[in-house]
């Protein structure tokens, strides 16, 4: 039964003596369901955290990798104009295109929400 139907059930219950017994049954039903339905949100989200944190090592693996590796070839959108850069420049998060002028920007993912915390924010 879901919960709502539950729910349901025990408001129309609830004002009736004579199902007073009934309305126990119900509402011990309905507490099960939700304890069953919170034990289960609980597991999940155990799960979606330890896959954070698997992501958060692989992604500061590929921080790091990047950082000893370079330079990195760009290309400008705008003219077309080739150059290299390492990663210092693009945790920077910008560069000036020598070839027309135009900014490029680099976004690696971090908005900078995370306060550091993340180990691929400064």
């Amino acid at each position: 039964m879901e919960l709502n139907e539950l729910i349901d059930g025990l408001k129309k219950q609830a004002d009736d003596t004579a199902l007073q017994p009934k309305w126990n049954a119900a509402a011990l039903e309905l507490l099960e369901a939700l304890a069953a339905s919170v034990t289960s949100l609980e597991a999940q989200l155990a799960q979606l955290r330890e896959e954070m944190e698997e992501l958060d090592s692989a992604m500061e693996e590929l921080f790091e990798e990047a950082e000893d590796e370079g330079p990195f070839d760009v290309e400008c959108p705008n003219c077309g104009g080739q150059m290299q850069v390492d990663f210092g420049t693009l945790e920077e998060g910008s560069i000036v295109c020598p070839g027309c002028g135009e900014t490029l920007e680099f976004d690696l993912g971090c908005d900078g929400g995370c306060d550091g915390g993340c180990g691929g924010c400064h």
